[in-house]
């Protein structure tokens, strides 16, 4: 997969890296990716918001976060320690990743084609949080990606096992208390729930993981990004 491409959400910007990409399931994804957050609008203050680019790749199969900077130019305002502390890398890496997304459509052992996805896809966030390890996972992200796994109708025939295989848990111990937790929070039925009541619920998680990816925001909600139009250009340059 080699192919540049720029997104624009008001004041943020996703670049690919050229080069070879990383499969995940049926989703091609770029090796690495930038964030680019360049201010435009004047904050009440008369000054910008600082100039931020946070690096990601994929290690180990894996996508984390190799640099955050955060530079504060003439005309910006300082940095702030209030800011920093609600800078979700790894939902910010998951969902860069996303907007870069390439389906996989043909597969034979030789050949592989793959679709650009010119809007982010919920699937193909779900497969860049699948590799996410559960010791980056804020609470709730790694509940819901318990849930995720616990209720895959593939995984149902052994789903604590598959649970602790996905997310890497060293015991059973942890596996189930993790379970435990994401019953407390309504995310998965109680014990001996019929297969309706499964599919019920992985249906209500799946709604939810779109309606997020359909907030089109890189950042977290509560970052301050109502007074950006919204402007997307992709450029696209297969090679």
């Amino acid at each position: 997969m080699c192919r540049t491409t720029d997104e624009w959400n008001g004041r943020i910007s996703v670049a690919a890296t050229v080069g070879s990409g990383v499969r995940v399931g049926d989703w091609m994804f770029p090796k690495k990716v930038t964030v680019t957050i360049e201010p435009d609008d004047l904050e009440p203050d008369g000054r910008r918001m600082p100039h931020t680019v946070m690096k990601f790749e994929f290690r180990d199969g894996a996508p984390v976060c190799t640099e955050l900077r955060v530079e504060s130019r003439p005309g910006e305002r300082p940095i702030l320690s209030s800011e920093l502390a609600v800078i979700d890398l790894e939902k910010v890496g998951v969902r860069a990743f996303s907007q870069l997304a390439y389906r996989i459509v043909h597969d034979d052992g030789m050949t592989l084609e793959a679709v650009f996805q010119s809007t982010r896809d919920p699937d193909s966030m779900k497969a860049v949080q699948s590799r996410v390890p559960a010791s980056y996972l804020s609470g709730v992200d790694e509940l819901r990606h318990v849930a995720r796994v616990y209720l895959a109708r593939e995984n149902r025939a052994k789903p604590t096992r598959s649970v602790q295989d996905v997310l890497g848990y060293g015991s059973r111990e942890t596996t189930s208390g993790r379970i435990k937790k994401a019953r407390e929070m309504g995310l998965i039925p109680a014990p001996g729930a019929s297969p309706e009541a499964l599919d019920l619920a992985l249906e209500k998680l799946r709604a939810s993981d779109q309606d997020a990816a359909q907030g089109g925001a890189i950042l977290p909600s509560n970052s301050d990004e109502s007074s950006t139009s919204l402007n997307r250009r992709t450029e696209r340059d297969a090679k």
